[in-house]
């Protein structure tokens, strides 16, 4: 989810290649840099406190969405290592990073607890889940503005548009209680009625508790002329 930030801070230059501030150049040297910079990614990057992407660690999710009441707890993301880069759009004058990427499948694993109708199925329980997304496609649009800050002008995210799109999926629960078969059955029955419930509720999280975070904790650890010096 770090993937549209062109440099790191000095503690990377080791490893990453400083992108200059010229439209006519900036989004193939990002792309380049991108790639150079993929095995850190799959590492992480703990002198900035970037986490590995491959796996990638939640801790905690608990969506609050109508009648939904979810929590997921210690999910566990691979996958994502394989990221394909489809489009890469940095425009300098609007301050605006926009990006579309791919990923063949991501496999999900961790805790859940549920209480919730969906599509008019009760479903409880709580337990171990595995989830398969297939054919998976991000598009992500990141806007920045340049602020002081003790005389020193650095980039600051402001929003994050996200866009995901999924193919096919597969999800195993234990731990339903009462019409647990019913319920795994229809939720793996409706498929496009079941993105279309929670769709909406990822992109949020992805977008503000991932995406934006992380982009501003690595604009904060350089200059905006340490990240996109003049040429």
């Amino acid at each position: 989810m770090m993937l549209p930030v062109a440099a790191y801070s000095s503690c990377t230059a080791d490893f990453v290649k400083i992108c200059k501030r010229d439209q006519d150049t900036v989004n193939e040297c990002v792309r380049n840099s991108i790639e150079e910079l993929r095995p850190h990614l799959l590492r992480g990057i703990p002198e900035i406190r970037v986490p590995s992407i491959d796996p990638y660690v939640v801790d905690e999710l608990r969506p609050v969405q109508g009648n939904l009441n979810v929590l997921f707890k210690n999910v566990r993301v691979t996958g994502a290592g394989d990221f394909q880069m489809k489009r890469l759009d940095v425009d300098i004058e609007s301050r605006r990073v926009n990006t579309t990427i791919t990923v063949p499948a991501l496999h999900f694993e961790g805790y859940y607890s549920v209480d919730a109708h969906v599509l008019s199925v009760p479903i409880k329980g709580s337990g171990n889940f595995a989830a398969n997304l297939t054919e998976c496609e991000a598009t992500v649009i990141l806007k920045y503005e340049v602020e002081d800050r003790n005389g020193k002008v650095y980039a600051k995210y402001v929003s994050c548009d996200l866009l995901l799109r999924v193919g096919d999926y597969h999800i195993t629960m234990e731990g339903i209680t009462g019409i647990g078969d019913l319920a795994e059955r229809m939720i793996n029955e409706n498929k496009r009625e079941m993105l279309h419930f929670v769709l909406p509720y990822i992109q949020g999280t992805v977008g503000q508790a991932i995406v934006l975070e992380a982009a501003n904790r690595i604009s904060s650890t350089a200059t905006y002329d340490e990240f996109f010096p003049e040429p």
